[in-house]
């Protein structure tokens, strides 16, 4: 029998049994996140664990721990309609039987602030906080990766950085938190994208940088992590040379759960 539990020092504690997978969890556990979250553990000693993250209409189902015991609590649970699923490898065979979708492999990768080595921006390029103004210019620069985990709403928040040529203050790249917690010490960045005619700069690292420093500025995030494609080296050599590492290999897709005989 699954049992739910808003424990945080619970669910912190058992979260931090693997921190770079727990990352985004723990971000989730802060007092801007939590109310969208449900937490299920197999047991009382949490051998394995299930996030079930609603905002609007969009779920997101995130696994940890025994493979085996995380499926069990997945087929208890009532989880309707398509889901983002994110699985540990491990979990494939169980979990991931469970729903009907394609999934994908990535890598998580992660930097804690003392091991971060940031780099110079190019001279002709500056960094500024992107609004709710710049949404037209970010969609033309998303239209060349439409997978990118871009959110809207993030750009009231001041979330998204961009990298744009002084001259004429063209957009060539961006980058974005997708969430945060000081409280809790972690960060979670993605939507890293440069303009194709742009690329082959160190346009993507240097906005990574530039967000990554904004977020160790005040010293309160500890960590930050992210999802790269595991087919997708050169963005992982982007991050490599932040520091960025101990990559773990993960599946993500959209995916709605089977029906249960």
């Amino acid at each position: 029998m699954a049992i739910e539990t808003r424990d945080r020092v619970k669910l912190e504690a058992l979260l931090r049994r693997d921190v770079l997978w727990g990352g985004y969890g723990l971000a989730d556990l802060d007092d801007a996140h939590f109310a969208r979250t449900r937490w299920f553990l197999a047991d009382e000693d949490g051998s394995a664990m299930l996030l079930l993250y609603r905002f609007a209409d969009h779920t997101t189902v995130i696994t940890y721990g025994d493979g085996p015991a995380a499926a069990e609590i997945a087929a208890e649970i009532e989880i309707d309609g398509p889901c983002d699923v994110h699985l540990p490898t491990s979990h494939m065979n169980t979990v991931g039987a469970l729903f009907e979708g394609r999934f994908e492999p990535y890598v998580r990768m992660g930097v804690e602030r003392n091991d971060f080595r940031p780099v110079v921006l190019p001279k002709d390029i500056a960094v500024r906080a992107l609004g709710p103004a710049d949404l037209d210019r970010v969609r033309a620069l998303q239209r060349h990766y439409p997978d990118t985990a871009f959110q809207e709403d993030h750009l009231g928040e001041e979330q998204y950085l961009g990298a744009v040529r002084r001259r004429d203050g063209k957009m060539l790249a961006m980058a974005g938190t997708h969430v945060s917690s000081q409280a809790y010490g972690v960060a979670a960045i993605g939507s890293v994208v440069t303009e194709p005619a742009s690329r082959g700069r160190g346009l993507g690292t240097a906005i990574t940088s530039a967000l990554c420093c904004r977020l160790f500025g005040d010293g309160q995030i500890r960590l930050i992590v992210l999802n790269v494609g595991a087919g997708n080296p050169p963005a992982q050599r982007v991050y490599e040379k932040l520091r960025f590492s101990r990559p773990m290999a993960y599946f993500e897709g959209i995916g709605v759960r089977r029906r249960q005989p």
